[in-house]
């Protein structure tokens, strides 16, 4: 259980602080608030990391654990120096303004609850992570997980066929989300540690993402309409069940959700900052799940339709936002489609 608690807070926090540090001197702080771009961070760590290893694994196949791990930390360390050094270098952590002073307040507050909480959390962690892995989306998607750590290729992904298993693929999907499993077994394999707890919670850890994004969103001039938001999610039926099971419904459903929150933002403010952020959002979507990809494909043409500046600078950000797109998700697709099983045109 230690070890898992270790994956889980490198992966969702220490690699999501090393992005937040990264994004934080770009934003002006006129459109995305701190408290958004907080959130933003903390949901792009652990996708982040699987589409490394997504990357790595194709440019770099049948390599040892090692290899993949040590590769994905200097990334993450890379960030921390030029962002850190930036950031000291144009001063922007200087704690001589009522703002900085707010944030910093609140900061303490949460680790105050957290640390609190932490007991609580981790006997609920305990008890739902040791339940085993049930349901066809989330077999399949373990055993693909297991072939991808078993054999560093994805061959057989793109083949639709296991050979030494004789397990056929289904999904027509990106591997990014199978990857969390992969990645939990790299990280783990000196430690001794053989489970699949971190691949089980992506699905709660993403459903409270979704409850904190609904709160920022509606509770943002008004706190009593975010938490009649929340309480509206938790009394569908399908919300509540899907949050309690294994499945990668809360995970896309999230990047989808903030991507058409970003959309909208991007289209009011054309702002250059939250239309990268609207990208990368999609960009993960994407990769998230097939329907996804379509989706940001939709969605990018409405951006493009809608934003009311010059043919030249449209076309620009259009280039831009796919540019995003593909290197977080639509290279699978169309690598797919060329030469695997077809993706959904087969």
């Amino acid at each position: 259980m230690d070890t898992f608690i270790l994956i889980f807070i490198t992966t969702n926090f220490t690699y999501s602080l090393a992005i937040y540090i990264t994004l934080y001197p770009f934003n002006n702080g006129r459109y995305i608030s701190n408290s958004r771009l907080i959130l933003c961070s903390i949901a792009l760590g652990a996708p982040t990391t699987t589409t490394l290893l997504f990357n790595l694994i194709t440019l770099f196949p049948n390599r040892s654990d090692e290899f993949y791990l040590s590769s994905i930390n200097y990334f993450y360390l890379a960030l921390i120096f030029f962002s850190t050094t930036r950031i000291f270098r144009r001063r922007y952590y200087k704690l001589n303004n009522k703002t900085h002073a707010n944030h910093l307040r609140s900061a303490y507050i949460i680790f105050i609850l957290l640390l609190f909480s932490f007991p609580y959390l981790r006997q609920y962690t305990y008890n739902y992570v040791t339940n085993p892995l049930e349901g066809h989306d989330a077999l399949v998607y373990g055993v693909e997980g297991k072939i991808y750590y078993r054999d560093k290729t994805f061959k057989s992904k793109y083949l639709g066929f296991d050979e030494k298993t004789g397990f056929s693929y289904y999904s027509l999907h990106s591997p990014i989300f199978p990857l969390f499993l992969t990645w939990e077994k790299i990280f783990g394999n000196k430690l001794g540690y053989n489970k699949d707890y971190f691949f089980k919670i992506i699905s709660p850890f993403y459903g409270i993402l979704i409850l904190c994004l609904v709160y920022n969103v509606l509770g943002r001039n008004n706190p009593s309409l975010g938490i009649l938001g929340i309480c509206g999610l938790f009394s569908s039926t399908v919300f509540f069940g899907k949050y309690f099971t294994y499945h990668i419904d809360m995970f896309r459903i999230y990047f989808f959700t903030a991507s058409i929150v970003l959309l909208a933002l991007s289209i009011e403010t054309k702002d250059l900052f939250v239309i990268i952020l609207y990208a990368i959002h999609l960009g993960f979507s994407s990769s998230a799940h097939s329907i996804g990809m379509i989706l940001s494909i939709i969605s990018t043409f409405i951006f493009f339709l809608f934003l009311e500046e010059s043919l030249t600078i449209r076309i620009k950000y259009f280039t831009m936002i796919y540019c995003i797109i593909f290197i977080l998700g639509g290279f699978y697709y169309l690598n797919d489609s060329l030469w695997g099983k077809g993706w959904i045109f087969s």
